[in-house]
């Protein structure tokens, strides 16, 4: 298998449940000590998890995931990155009722 692949899925699991601020997991990084990779990830992570029904909860509107998104703003998330979110969060909904069909 190919190593940067393996590499990049790595830095994904480990470092997407950091937070800006330290308060994540699982080592709890702060700030640009987390791979921007993971910063990344966050976002889109949280994003999914609060648009997308779960067996324990309905899914969001695109509009309050996004307000809890800019909410995050410096705690949870990157700031810079919460900025580029806002700017094409639409894109962020239209991938999310491309893949529901």
């Amino acid at each position: 298998m190919d190593s940067d692949f393996l590499e990049y899925a790595r830095i994904f699991a480990v470092t997407h449940h950091e937070k800006w601020d330290g308060n994540g997991y699982p080592k709890g990084l702060k700030g640009k000590d987390i791979h921007i990779l993971g910063r990344m990830m966050a976002i889109s992570d949280v994003y999914d998890a609060l648009t997308e029904a779960r067996p324990y909860k309905v899914a969001l509107p695109h509009s309050e995931a996004v307000n809890i998104i800019l909410n995050g703003k410096g705690s949870h998330f990157d700031p810079l990155l919460v900025d580029l979110f806002e700017i094409i969060h639409q894109e962020f909904e239209k991938i999310s009722m491309e893949d529901r069909g």
